[in-house]
């Protein structure tokens, strides 16, 4: 899968990870990235990022869980 190219149509997911996947991208790219695994990833699924990544200043569309010495990103839910 290109994941700067259109997705095909998939089914949703539990997990995606992207561990040290986005510092390669600029933040434009990283924006779009993060807003495709939304549209495929289960409203109470879990998305993972490298430690030197953030959503910050990319995307609000995710709460940020943490627990024992690890975090993860969750879809907000729609309002």
């Amino acid at each position: 899968l290109n994941l700067n190219e259109a997705w095909p149509p998939m089914p949703f997911f539990d997990f995606v990870f992207l561990r040290n996947v986005m510092i390669y991208f600029d933040v434009p790219t990283r924006a779009s990235l993060v807003q495709k695994v939304r549209r495929v990833l289960k409203p109470d699924g879990a998305m993972f990022l490298g430690g030197a990544e953030t959503l910050i200043g990319i995307d609000t569309g995710y709460d940020r869980i943490t627990g024992s010495g690890c975090s993860y990103y969750r879809p907000k839910a729609k309002a």
